[in-house]
């Protein structure tokens, strides 16, 4: 029932990046940002491990550099922010869980 809803609120999202896309903006491209989260993500070092703290605050760097600009990581109130935003989603059940299925959904579509 609750997947239903959600593919309800996707597919306007998903119908306007691809119009956006379609009219030259890269930043629409939601493909090549998956491409480039995964990338990001696999770059983590394996003696860091691979945590989910880690890959959440790549994933939300990534995707605010890609909408903001990377200009964004030179202001250090950027990273301080990632420092508080990152523990506070991890600590959420339910936002921990829809992360690491986002993470196995990326990496299932990666094969």
């Amino acid at each position: 029932m609750g997947s239903v809803k959600e593919s309800q609120k996707a597919a306007p999202t998903e119908q306007i990046a691809r119009q956006m896309l379609a009219l030259g903006n890269p930043r629409f491209d939601l493909e090549a940002l998956e491409k480039k989260m995964r990338a990001r993500i696999q770059k983590l070092s394996p003696d860091v491990d691979r945590s989910l703290d880690a890959s959440v605050r790549v994933f939300i760097e990534g995707v605010l550099l890609w909408e903001f600009g990377d200009d964004l990581n030179q202001d250090p109130h950027f990273y301080q922010m990632l420092d508080e935003i990152v523990p506070k989603i991890c600590e959420n059940k339910d936002l921990a869980n829809k992360f690491h299925q986002l993470f196995s959904d990326m990496q299932s579509r990666q094969r």
